[in-house]
């Protein structure tokens, strides 16, 4: 079956800023309703920032789905698989599995064919990040720069005794 991107319609909405956050570096942009007497946010006065309103809410249709039109879930063991359908459900694997039972459910979710939106794991990530190394293909460099190194601490110790 064939997954079909769900289509929106993109609405511009205003930037929603909490009052005076431009003016002052000391105040965040993070929302906060404005309660002052004379606050002119809070009056609605033409010229001042826009505060949320409930018409700038998304369409009920879209409203909670991954951008791929997928219901997102997080998924904390390989039984929550059974419950939900690929067809309409994309799965998080939650932050508290570990390594070992997050594999488990990736091998088990690729083969039900599931969409997984954080399938990489620690071994995966590691692999990508390192580059393989010369001395990672010849083990027996590695013990002779190895050796190299604490003979050279050796000597560099024996010199500081000497001279004291």
């Amino acid at each position: 079956m064939a997954k079909t991107k769900i289509p929106r319609k993109k609405r511009i909405k205003p930037r929603i800023r909490r009052s005076e956050s431009w003016r002052y570096t000391r105040v965040s942009e993070s929302w906060r309703k404005p309660k002052g007497k004379s606050s002119r946010m809070r009056k609605k006065r033409k010229g001042w920032a826009l505060s949320p309103a409930i018409g700038y809410g998304s369409n009920r249709k879209y409203r909670g789905l991954h951008p791929s039109g997928l219901k997102e879930i997080i998924i904390h063991n390989v039984n929550e698989l059974e419950n939900v359908s690929p067809d309409q459900t994309a799965i998080r694997i939650a932050a508290t599995v570990g390594e070992r039972k997050r594999l488990r459910i990736i091998e088990h979710a690729q083969q039900l064919g599931y969409k997984i939106l954080n399938p990489k794991t620690s071994k995966t990530a590691e692999a990508e990040t390192i580059p393989p190394t010369e001395l990672e293909s010849e083990p027996e460099k590695i013990e002779n720069h190895i050796e190299s190194e604490n003979t050279i601490a050796e000597s560099e110790k024996s010199e500081k005794i000497e001279e004291d």
